[in-house]
């Protein structure tokens, strides 16, 4: 893979603060970061384990990330 080439894959622990720096940069972008109230600790209290309620996909180039798609179940 060039370094230059971006790579989608599931995030890891080592990933939470930046997926959550661009969680943050969302709310921020539309509008809702007064309500926005999820932590790094969240993220990774409840996105890892056997059955995490969602996950992440990462974004990566080279060893930044680039972007997130979140997803969860919705029963």
């Amino acid at each position: 893979m060039n370094a230059n080439d971006i790579h989608v894959r599931p995030f890891t622990p080592d990933d939470v603060d930046a997926v959550w720096e661009l969680m943050r940069a969302l709310a921020v972008f539309e509008g809702y970061i007064d309500a926005f109230a999820v932590t790094p600790d969240d993220i990774r209290l409840h996105g890892f384990g056997a059955a995490p309620p969602f996950g992440v996909f990462v974004a990566a180039k080279g060893e930044a990330i680039a972007g997130i798609a979140v997803h969860y179940h919705i029963p």
